[in-house]
Formats: C-alpha cells, sequence, structure tokens
C-alpha cells in the first residue's frame, strides 16, 4: 500500500472553500442588492448602504454553511456503500474494500461484480463483461486466458478485465496488474467534471418561477418608479423605494432553501436505512404510486431452513433423510459455494440440512474435491459442480426435472422417473410457501438421474407485513415480482397482506397479446417465475399507465429495470455491484419496510417544501405591496429598505427554514400518492398566497398609518409596521404546519426547531426596537406596550383567518369530491353491490348491507387494525348481551382536501380501496359469527371519508363502537376521530382501548346534571347486562367549590365538599338502584384531579361511563385535557352519552 497507495481513482477536487463562498455572490438579485447598496453610498446613506453590505454578506455566510453541511452529508452518504471485491490471499478468500487491492493480489470475479482493478486473467469459466463504460461496446465481451499483442486495442484484449466495467456472466479469476489511476479507468477520469450538481424538477419550477417573478417585478418597479418621478418625487427617494419594492417582492433564497430541505430529507431516509444516491429521488419518492418489490429478503427474512426432502413422490423429514436421502443431501453440500455462517442463505440452508441429518459437509467436500464449476445463471436457474468425474446439478425443479429420465428412490435404488408423483409432491410443498430445488447426478456413460427434492422456509419479516399494510393504506400498490414458483409466491404474498388473487408467471406474461398486457400487469399484484429481463417490460407497462414506479433489484439484469423505473431500489447487503450502481437509492438492510418508511419521508419532505412556499411567498409579495400601495398613495414609506432587509434576513433563517425540520404529519400513509401531473402552484396554493400577501399589507400598512395618525414618530410607527409583519409571518408558520385542516385539530407534535427559532426571532425583534445601535442603523426606535399590544392582535386575527380559511375551503371542497364521486363515477356503492351476493340490500349512507334481521344494530367501525379487531370482538359481545344486531361498517373514501383544493382519488387507488374494504369486512364478519355463535352480523361499505360517514350511520345505530390508535400506524378510525365522533354522534360512542377487566365494575361520574342522568342509565342498564357492580365517582379537588360532573350546586352552610358530595350520590342514585336492585353499588367520593382518579379507576374496571355536550369536551371532564386523557389512555373501554342521544 506505501508504493501504490489506495486502489482509488484520484477525481479533480471540485471548487474550494474561498470559490464556493464566492458563488453565493453569483446571483442577479445579489447584484441589485450591491448596486443599490452603493448608490446608496453616493447618495449619503452611509449607514444604509453599510447595513446592506452587511446582509449581503450574512446571506451569503448563511448560504456557504448551509451547503457545505448538506455536501457534507451527501458525500458521508456516498460512502455508506463501498464497492467491495473477493481477493484471494494465503490461500484463504476474503471479502474486502477494492480500495485496499494492490498490484499483485488475485481476485475473483462472477457475474454482478464490478471489476475493481485491472486483472489479467488466469482463469475464466463462461465470463462475459459489460465494458460498455470504457469501448461503448453494447454487447458484453467473451472472455478468456490467450495471449493477445501489447498494442492491442483495449476492445480487443479478451485475456483481461479492466477497472469500472461489470461482469455480466460465468466466473473468472486474475491477477491484479494496476489499481487507481494506473487503470485505464483513471486515465480518462481527470476528462470527467465529478462534481456534477443534480436538479430536480422541482428546482426547474422554482428557478422558472422565480424568474417570471422577477421580470413581472422589474417591470411594476420600473412603472412605479416612473409614476413617482412624474408626481415630483425626488429621483434618489423614488430609486430606494424602487429597490426596497424589487427587493422585496423577490424570493431570492427559495431556491437554495429547497435544496436545504432536500438534503434534509436524504439526511432523514439515512437513518430509516436508504442510501439516497441521486437527490431528485426524494422529490419524487413522495408521489410513488406503485412498488415492484423482490421476495427473498425483501419481504422475507432471507434465512433459509431446510423443512423436508423428497424422492419418488413422498416426503421425508429432515432428521430421517440421513439414510434413505444421503445422495440429496450430498448433492446439497458438493454443489454449493457457502461455508457455514458465510454465504447464500439458500446455499446456507443446505449444508444446514446435512448437518441435521447427520453428515459431515467438510468430510464430504474433502472425499470428492471440485474440479469444475458452471455458476448458477438466471437463465437456466441452475448450478452444475464437476467432482473427479461425477457432476451434481441443483436448480428450479423443472430446469432439472426436465434434463432426467430416471429417479432415485429412498434407499438408493433408480428407476425410471414418475414425472406426475413429481409435479404432486412439488405443488404440496410450494402450496405451503416453501422455496424447493431439485438434485441430480450425472456419472460418466448414463443419463442424469433426479436424487431429490429440498424444501426450505424462508419466514416474512414481521416490520415488512406492517410496511406493505402501510403502502397499501396510502394508495401505493404493492407488487411482488419473484423467480420463485407460483405457489410459493402465492404462501408468502398472503402472509404479507397482499391481496393476491391470480398468480402471473413469466411464461403467462410472454403469451399475452400486446394488447392486453399492460392491463394485466396493472391487475395483477404477483408475479412468479419472472426472469431479470421482464421486470424491465413489466416496469414499461406500469409506466404508460401513468404510474411513477419503484423498482427493487439485486442482480446485474435487474439493472435495466432499476434504471428504468422512476425510483430504482438496490440491496445493500445482498445486491451487487451493478445493481447499486443503476439504483437511485440503496437498503442497507435489504428490508422492505426501509421502502415505506422512505416513501413517508419522501412525502413528508414534499410537504414541507409545499409548506416553506406557502409561508415565503406571501411574505415577499406582502413586502413589495406594502412598498407599492405608498408609492400610488403618495405617503411615506411604511417599511425602508433597510427594515425589508432585516425582515428577510430574519425570518428566512429563524422563521422560514424551521420548516425543513417539520415531522411528517399525521395521516401523510393514509392519503393516494399525489397525482404526477399536478402543477407545484395549484389554484388553492395562489388562493392563499393572495390572502395572507392582502393580510400583511393591510396589517403592516393599517399598523403604520393608526400609529402615525396617533402622534406617535415616523420611526416608532415604522417600528410597529416592522414588529407586525413579522408577528403575522410567525402566525402564519404555526398555521402553515398543516396546510389544509386547521392546525389546531392535526398539529404534528413538537418541534424543537419552531421553538428556537420563534424565541430567536422575538429576541431579535427587541433587539431591533429597543438596541440604540440597531435603532440608528435601521432607523427604528423604541415603542410602548400599546404597539406590541397591536402587533399580538393582528397576528392573532391573521391566524384565525386563515384556519377559518382553511376550515370553509375543506368543507366546500369535500362536498364538491363527494358530488364529482356521485356524478362523475360509479359509486363505490354500487361497485359493492355488484360484488357482493344476491340477496343484498342498499344502506341509506350510500353503502351495501348484506341482510340481517333487527332495527336500530351495534354500529362497530373496522379498517383491518388490531385495534379495530378489538372493537369488532367487544361489539359483538355487547350485541350478544343485548339480543341486538351487529353491523361492521367502513369507510374509504379520502377526506384530505390537499391544502384546500378539490382532489378527486384516482378510479383505480378507489378500487383497490373497495376491495380492501370488501376483504376486510368478510374476514371480519367470519371472525365474528365463528366467535359469537348465532350472532346476526351484516356488513356494510361507504365511499365516504372514515368521520362523515360514521356520523351519518350514527342516525340510525343503538351504538357507536371504534377502535383506538396501537403503535405507529392507527387505523382509519383511531386517534383525534374518536374524539369528533364521540362530540358529534346521534348515538352513545364506545372507544375500545386497553383491556376490560372481567371481574371489574362498571365506573360512571355522577353530578346533577341531565348528563349524569343519562350516563347513570347506561351505567346501570351495562352492569346489569355484565352481572357487574357499579362504582359512582364524585370527584372534587381545592379550588372547584364543586365536583365532577358539576351542575354549579355548592354545599349548604356547614357542610363540607366531601359531605355534599356524598348527598348528592345518595340522591341522584336512590331511583335507580331501586329500579335495579341486583346491581351492588359502591359510593365514591374522591379529592383528587378528574383525570388521574379516572385513569387510574379505568385499570381496573369493565367500563368507564361518561357524559358529553357535544361540543368536542366533556362536562364530566372538568379539565379539557381529562376527555382526551379518557379516549386515549384509559385502561378499559369508554361510553360516552350525549344529552341529545341520552
Amino acid at each position: 500500500m506505501a508504493r501504490f497507495g489506495d486502489n482509488v481513482v484520484r477525481v479533480p477536487a471540485g471548487p474550494g472553500p474561498v470559490r464556493r463562498f464566492l458563488a453565493q455572490f453569483h446571483n442577479p438579485l445579489i447584484y441589485v442588492l450591491l448596486l443599490a447598496g452603493v448608490v446608496t453610498w453616493v447618495f449619503g446613506g452611509h449607514v444604509d448602504a453599510g447595513v446592506i453590505a452587511g446582509v449581503v454578506l450574512l446571506d451569503a455566510v448563511v448560504g456557504f454553511v448551509q451547503e457545505s453541511r448538506a455536501q457534507r452529508a451527501l458525500d458521508a452518504l456516498s460512502k455508506m456503500v463501498p464497492v467491495m471485491a473477493t481477493v484471494v490471499r494465503d490461500g484463504v478468500a476474503h471479502r474486502v474494500p477494492a480500495a485496499r487491492l494492490v498490484p499483485g493480489d488475485v481476485v475473483e470475479l462472477a457475474a454482478g461484480d464490478r471489476v475493481p482493478a485491472e486483472v489479467r486473467l488466469a482463469e475464466a469459466h463462461q465470463a462475459e463483461v459489460d465494458e460498455s463504460a470504457l469501448t461503448g461496446e453494447s454487447v458484453p465481451v467473451v472472455k478468456g486466458t490467450g495471449v493477445v499483442p501489447p498494442s492491442a486495442p483495449v476492445a480487443d484484449r479478451s485475456g483481461s478485465a479492466y477497472s469500472g466495467t461489470l461482469v455480466t456472466r460465468g466466473q473468472a479469476r486474475g491477477l491484479v496488474t494496476a489499481t487507481g489511476g494506473a487503470t485505464q479507468l483513471g486515465g480518462i477520469q481527470h476528462l470527467v467534471a465529478t462534481a456534477e450538481v443534480v436538479e430536480t424538477p422541482l428546482t426547474r419550477k422554482l428557478a422558472r418561477f422565480s424568474r417570471q417573478l422577477s421580470v413581472g417585478i422589474v417591470a411594476v418597479s420600473a412603472a412605479a418608479f416612473v409614476l413617482g418621478v412624474l408626481r415630483g418625487t425626488p429621483v434618489p427617494e423614488m430609486f430606494t423605494a424602487v429597490v426596497a419594492l424589487a427587493v422585496g417582492a423577490i424570493p431570492e433564497g427559495l431556491p437554495a432553501a429547497v435544496a436545504i430541505v432536500l438534503a434534509i430529507g436524504v439526511v432523514r431516509m439515512s437513518r430509516r436505512g436508504a442510501v439516497v444516491r441521486h437527490l431528485p429521488a426524494v422529490e419524487t419518492l413522495g408521489g410513488t404510486t406503485v412498488i415492484c418489490t423482490d421476495k427473498t429478503g425483501t419481504l422475507t427474512r432471507n434465512r433459509m431452513t431446510v423443512t423436508t426432502l423428497a424422492a419418488a413422490g413422498e416426503p421425508v423429514p429432515v432428521a430421517e433423510a440421513g439414510e434413505t436421502l444421503r445422495e440429496c443431501l450430498v448433492a446439497g453440500v458438493l454443489c454449493n459455494d457457502a461455508e457455514l455462517g458465510e454465504g447464500d442463505p439458500t446455499e446456507i440452508a443446505l449444508l444446514g440440512s446435512a448437518i441435521a441429518a447427520g453428515l459431515d459437509p467438510d468430510a464430504i467436500r474433502a472425499a470428492a474435491p471440485r474440479t469444475d464449476t458452471v455458476s448458477f445463471e438466471s437463465e437456466t436457474r441452475t448450478m452444475t459442480t464437476v467432482h473427479s468425474g461425477v457432476t451434481y446439478r441443483k436448480g428450479a425443479v423443472e430446469e432439472v426435472a426436465s434434463r432426467c429420465e430416471d429417479e432415485m428412490v429412498p434407499g438408493g435404488d433408480v428407476r425410471p422417473l414418475d414425472r406426475d408423483a413429481l409435479d404432486r409432491v412439488h405443488g404440496s410443498l410450494t402450496a405451503q410457501g416453501l422455496r424447493v430445488l431439485a438434485f441430480a447426478r450425472i456419472t460418466p456413460g448414463t443419463t442424469p438421474v433426479l436424487l431429490g427434492l429440498q424444501a426450505m422456509h424462508d419466514p416474512p419479516r414481521p416490520e415488512a407485513i406492517t410496511a406493505v399494510a402501510a403502502c397499501r393504506s396510502a394508495g401505493i400498490d404493492v407488487k411482488m415480482i419473484t423467480g420463485d414458483h407460483a405457489g410459493t409466491a402465492r404462501a408468502v404474498a398472503g402472509a404479507v397482506g397482499l391481496a393476491s388473487g391470480r398468480v402471473r408467471t413469466g411464461a403467462e406474461l410472454t403469451a399475452l397479446p400486446e394488447a392486453e398486457f399492460d392491463e394485466t400487469v396493472a391487475d395483477t399484484q404477483v408475479f412468479a417465475r419472472v426472469s431479470p429481463g421482464q421486470k424491465l417490460d413489466l416496469v414499461r407497462a406500469l409506466q404508460r399507465r401513468g404510474h411513477v414506479v419503484a423498482m427493487t433489484g439485486d442482480g446485474v439484469n435487474d439493472a435495466p429495470a432499476l434504471r428504468r423505473a422512476d425510483i430504482g431500489v438496490a440491496m445493500g447487503k445482498g445486491g451487487t455491484d451493478a445493481a447499486r450502481q443503476a439504483a437511485d437509492m440503496v437498503l442497507t438492510g435489504d428490508d422492505f419496510a426501509s421502502i415505506e418508511a422512505a416513501v413517508r419521508v419522501g412525502r413528508g419532505v414534499f410537504d414541507n417544501l409545499r409548506k416553506f412556499i406557502a409561508w415565503t411567498l406571501p411574505a415577499n409579495i406582502g413586502e413589495g405591496m406594502v412598498v407599492l400601495v405608498a408609492i400610488l398613495l403618495g405617503t411615506t414609506l411604511p417599511i425602508v429598505p433597510v427594515q425589508i432587509l432585516w425582515i428577510n434576513m430574519t425570518t428566512a433563517v429563524f422563521l422560514g427554514l424551521t420548516m425543513a425540520f417539520e415531522p411528517a404529519e399525521h395521516g401523510v400513509m393514509r392519503r393516494p400518492p399525489r397525482p404526477p401531473e399536478r402543477p407545484l402552484f395549484t389554484g388553492a396554493l395562489l388562493r392563499r398566497i393572495v390572502l395572507v400577501s392582502l393580510l400583511l399589507v393591510v396589517a403592516a400598512f393599517g399598523a403604520y398609518r393608526l400609529y402615525l395618525g396617533s402622534g406617535a414618530s415616523v420611526a416608532e410607527a415604522r417600528t410597529t409596521a416592522i414588529n407586525v409583519f413579522v408577528g403575522v409571518q410567525a402566525a402564519y408558520l404555526l398555521s402553515c404546519r398543516s396546510l389544509d385542516r386547521p392546525v389546531l385539530r392535526a398539529w404534528p407534535g413538537h418541534s424543537r426547531m419552531l421553538v428556537l427559532g420563534l424565541g430567536s426571532t422575538a429576541g431579535l425583534q427587541l433587539l431591533l426596537t429597543y438596541v440604540p445601535a440597531m435603532n440608528t442603523w435601521f432607523h427604528t426606535a423604541p415603542v410602548g406596550v400599546s404597539s406590541w399590544l397591536g402587533v399580538l392582535g393582528a397576528a392573532v386575527v391573521a391566524f384565525a383567518v386563515v384556519e377559518a380559511d382553511k376550515l370553509l375551503w375543506r368543507r366546500y371542497a369535500a362536498r364538491a369530491a363527494e358530488g364529482h364521486r356521485t356524478r362523475g363515477r360509479t359509486t363505490a356503492a354500487v361497485a359493492s353491490s355488484r360484488a357482493l351476493p344476491s340477496g343484498s340490500r342498499t344502506g341509506p349512507s350510500g353503502g351495501n348491507v348484506m341482510s340481517a334481521t333487527g332495527n336500530a344494530p351495534i354500529v362497530v367501525a373496522v379498517d383491518g387494525s388490531e385495534s379495530a379487531a378489538a372493537a369488532a370482538l367487544w361489539a359483538a359481545g355487547e350485541a350478544a348481551r343485548r339480543h341486538a344486531s351487529l353491523l361492521v361498517f367502513t369507510a374509504y373514501g379520502y377526506e384530505d382536501t390537499s391544502f384546500g383544493g378539490k382532489v378527486y382519488p384516482p378510479s383505480d387507488w378507489l378500487a383497490v380501496k373497495e376491495a380492501e374494504a370488501d376483504e376486510v369486512l368478510r374476514h371480519t364478519r367470519a371472525t365474528l359469527e365463528a366467535a359469537v355463535p348465532g350472532l346476526a352480523v351484516d356488513i356494510e361499505a361507504s365511499a365516504r371519508g372514515p368521520v362523515p360517514a360514521l356520523l351519518a350511520m350514527s342516525a340510525r345505530a343503538r351504538l357507536l363502537v371504534t377502535g383506538a390508535p396501537v403503535g405507529p400506524i392507527a387505523g382509519l378510525f383511531s386517534g383525534s376521530p374518536d374524539v369528533d365522533l364521540a362530540a358529534k354522534a346521534h348515538c352513545p360512542v364506545v372507544v375500545v382501548r386497553g383491556r376490560e377487566s372481567v371481574d371489574g365494575p362498571v365506573v360512571v361520574g355522577v353530578d346533577g346534571s341531565p348528563l349524569s342522568e343519562a350516563a347513570i342509565a347506561w351505567a346501570f342498564e351495562e352492569a346489569t347486562l355484565r352481572n357487574a357492580p357499579l362504582v359512582a365517582l364524585h370527584i372534587w379537588h381545592d379550588g372547584d367549590g364543586a365536583g365532577l360532573f358539576s351542575d354549579g350546586n355548592v354545599a349548604f352552610q356547614g357542610e363540607s365538599l366531601e359531605d355534599s358530595g356524598r348527598r348528592l350520590l345518595a340522591q341522584r342514585l336512590a331511583g335507580w338502584q331501586e329500579k335495579y336492585p341486583d346491581v351492588a353499588v359502591e359510593r365514591r367520593v374522591e379529592h383528587d384531579k378528574p383525570r388521574h382518579r379516572l385513569l387510574s379507576a379505568s385499570r381496573d374496571a369493565q367500563l368507564v361511563v361518561v357524559g358529553s355536550r357535544g361540543r368536542g369536551g366533556f362536562t364530566g371532564l372538568v379539565l379539557g385535557s381529562t376527555s382526551q386523557a379518557l379516549l386515549h389512555h384509559a385502561g378499559c373501554p369508554v361510553l360516552v352519552v350525549r344529552t341529545e342521544n341520552a
């Protein structure tokens, strides 16, 4: 290593720190600012000119630091997947980084490897190398060991392999002759610019938008300048004004901010096990509509274990195969490149089966050394080895058996091959989800003899099951593509939650007419026996139908499909160098859950980009409009250029960039993918930009005029206007945490960066207002309390207006979407009626009900989640106790209005959701009918959104039951919808969570209100049905003057609150205890906080009953947070009764 150095091609270094820093000034808008500073200096504004220069310098420093951090992150990620090489040292093969190779090393090459250095071949077995990177020759070159003249061109040197080329077939071994810069690749590398800046489609759209906006602003500024001069305004003053107008209105930092957001997304994905090689992948991932995934190692653990052997049509357990099927086990050991614990999982499993049967793999290999090898080839799906004249072959059952005429039966005898028996046992094994390999032996002068089969199992990854469910809930179609047998594929698909339907094989795809190919591919979820070359056809077919396709692959032949896909995903552990080089993203753990996590992050990144755009553009436009209005009215500028620069500098850094660190919103994986053709600047986005821009103009200009008119100085009025502008921006930043839903209902969670940004901005505004030096530089002045109250009032009003706008447009868009579905498409209700058997009837919610008897059923909402399944079982028990019918209900409509716009999910997304809903309903009904024999169970599906559909359903229900969220992926009816339903439903609502104690009591809170009466009625009825005791709680704590569920009654004179509580309980329970004499009642008056006592009581209870006024909170819960605590943290089911439905 000291002599030759690392085997690394030294590429020309990118721009150094100085050049990168100076590049921050290479921007037409920066030129405008510098020119404005020079002119300001000439006209005597030395302080203003100094401030402008300082702002430009600070902007350059911020851009330089952020760019450097992003580049370091990307550089670090690019090193996470190093190129590896197999080197033979001291007779032992090692897997080492290619950078550690030196001339004189012996390396081994196999199909899929990237040649790590220049190698003179000594052995070659059907080796072919793709040298297009060097020669441009698209056809792989056959390699051998022949000698060629030194003057022969590179393309004709068949005895050498060159660094950077790809082995596409066979195996080879050779001597390293050159490394690093001494290779052919190193000789041309200095001609290639490696530091290429990737420009995403989103970045191009934003840059184009910025240019168009700049032209418009310059035109408006020029017109304003001419108008002001004609009206007699001095030229220097007008120049300052129009510079302020241009600088304020142009979003010069937008493209840089977008790049930072994308870079942070790359880092987030790396933490989820997904290394992004190309920055555009972050943008594209969020819009993925189809994921085509491999099976082995991606959906499964890739830890194979042989469970069964078979010969002559009969299965044999592994433990009994040592004597009866010894030759089959020996073939599995000899035709095998693995060592125990190292190598291909399938081959490791074959060694394990031999050991389990009592054989010694080392002894077997020592007795029959290998003399030749034909490596596994995807075309033949076989591997062959030669041992002292005896040849062993393993591979796909169809391929191996097709070349055999005889078979070995247990015990060692040979007979003609019974193909029918072979097909039966093979089909039986694959139907169990087992992967089956066949083994044959060829001795000189004889025909191949089938030795037997070995069947192994690769269990699915538990995290893959969850990830597949999350993708399907997100409207992403997951297709499994494997080279394995159709039966195995079907079994694994069922295990991970894919609705497999019919499994299409590669042969069936080949036989399809061209006109039917695309539709068949779109309608099929599982493909088996697919060759790597057919993956490319599948990708093209899906893309022709408008899909954004993510494709996984690990082999060299997968590279074309990976390159063609919108997102190529390669395996980091088990994948070849060729696959990794062709991919956009590399999974370090080879796990499907990493893909789902990357899509989740990609959606969050795109959302953050939309939020940043929606936040920053109104600020820029508002600044420009404030100046423009002042020019048109001929009044003094409310905000001067240096103050606009201050606003841009502080808010962009300390407020705007916090959007890059926003967590993904709740439900980001429960909405359909964004349509690929949807423009970045939608009508809804433009409407929001105009609204907030007007709010900023009215607030800032109004504050300036108001305080100026009240006798304040110009500096004080401008200071107030600046603070109002920044305050409204800060309030709008909070609103932007959710663009299309009221933020208080869709709060994404705590953000440390947001808190830090808001705090820093507030501190800077105080410095600007009260520090004398800042007053001098920025023409500000200290202001009083009334000014700050005005700032707070403007911020609150602006926040309220934007939130009201969201709510109104969301309701409008929801009604429009419902009308669109009704008018423009066959509704899901009609589609469901076609899918259900005859005899079904249509329910009033627009769904389809399978007929059963009974009025006012108990309705339970299901969505396939564990919490919904628990709710269904609880509801079934309740229906049995009440002798009522049970209606299992689901809704699969899409409620999100996508930033106030009209979003109509694509028909294929609705079709997928409809099929999933039908599957969930039928499975749940079968489970409940088995659990509670004789129970009448109806099922119904609705195409509306979950909450509206359930509210409509509650009008004809006796009781509405939902589940509670469990884990990171909550069901459709979990989380905040529970609060909405409990507050607005037309019948009582039960939220099932925790575990009900079989011997525990029913707990109810008591006061003197009608709510308490309704809750007591339900509590006594439930206690009677369950033969359970009843605990009546009245809770009070210091300072209340009354207890839990209080109606305002106070204690009598001389009576303590505790005694008053006991009296109230005695009065309210007396009539009910007479009506239900068999119910044992325990009265409790507790001195505690309500949430603590109720949560404590719920841990040992069967049910907790509370009352609600239907306003989103519960009267029975003195603190608003207590209601949330009960619904989300109770240890047992919670029943909520409203006055209207009592």
